[in-house]
């Protein structure tokens, strides 16, 4: 009798479970006026499943429900032109263009040209190297814990309510970080263009990500670095940072070839 009982007892709870997500299904498919496309199974749902599920639905779909309004991000916004950034470290950095000359600008235009030309030149393993982040470090912040956070910061809700040009670049420099075959090769106007969204377009201006780091972080990489609005900004900085010291590297060792090769051309020039 007992084990009865209890058997009743469980069919009893189920039908109760049953009953409440169709009544919250009844109630959104009447709020949202959507009958025909709603379909969802029973088992194993949770209110928070539904509410992840209206989230993906498109806005314009669903007029009248104040629950699915996008949240808004505070922007920063420049005082001294019409700009605004969803990232403080993209809005720190473009803050620095109104100090500097144009000559930086007029730099910043041959600068990404000469970067360009690098990359384009490498092979696959080299860029890969380039782009790994294993043995990258930000003041004592390993990039892969940045890494990390993005991967677990894309897809949840709060991470979706920015914007969406800027998580999409987020995405892709995930993507060729881990060197996912879909993204690499990659050409240097494909990446630049990715990087300039995730800086929200400040890739390469205003001096170089290596020159800015002091005046972006000052010692607290950890904090504004892993901060939601600042990771899509961060995995960038960090990219453009060993994209332009693997370059300069790359300039210093053509230099320290040719000018071998012209010593070399004198002592023979001497020897004859």
């Amino acid at each position: 009798m007992p084990v009865t009982k209890l058997r009743s007892n469980s069919t009893s709870d189920a039908m109760k479970s049953e009953e409440a997500n169709d009544s919250l299904d009844t109630f959104i498919r009447q709020a949202i006026g959507k009958e025909h496309f709603l379909s969802f199974s029973r088992t194993g749902d949770s209110r928070v499943q539904w509410i992840q599920l209206l989230h993906s639905l498109d806005q314009q779909e669903l007029p009248g429900w104040p629950l699915l309004s996008p949240l808004k991000v505070q922007m920063q916004k420049c005082d001294e032109c019409s700009r605004q950034f969803c990232s403080p470290i993209n809005y720190w950095r473009h803050i620095r263009v109104h100090h500097r000359s144009l000559n930086v600008e007029k730099e910043s235009h041959k600068n990404r040209d000469l970067l360009g030309a690098f990359w384009d030149k490498l092979s696959l393993d080299q860029s890969k190297e380039i782009l790994s982040f294993k043995d990258v470090t930000i003041e004592e912040v390993p990039g892969s814990s940045i890494i990390r956070a993005l991967m677990s910061f894309i897809g949840k809700p709060g991470f979706c309510t920015l914007p969406q040009v800027y998580l999409k670049a987020g995405s892709s420099l995930l993507d060729i970080i881990q060197a996912k075959p879909s993204r690499l090769p990659i050409s240097s106007p494909e990446l630049f263009s990715i990087l300039d969204d995730a800086s929200e377009r400040t890739f390469l201006c205003a001096g170089t990500a290596e020159s800015m780091q002091k005046y972006v972080f000052d010692g607290e990489a950890g904090k504004i670095g892993l901060e939601m609005k600042n990771l899509v900004a961060c995995t960038s900085f960090l990219v453009e940072q060993k994209l332009v010291k693997a370059w300069h590297a790359d300039k210093d060792a053509e230099a320290l070839r040719r000018q071998k090769l012209l010593v070399e051309d004198e002592e023979a020039a001497q020897k004859r």
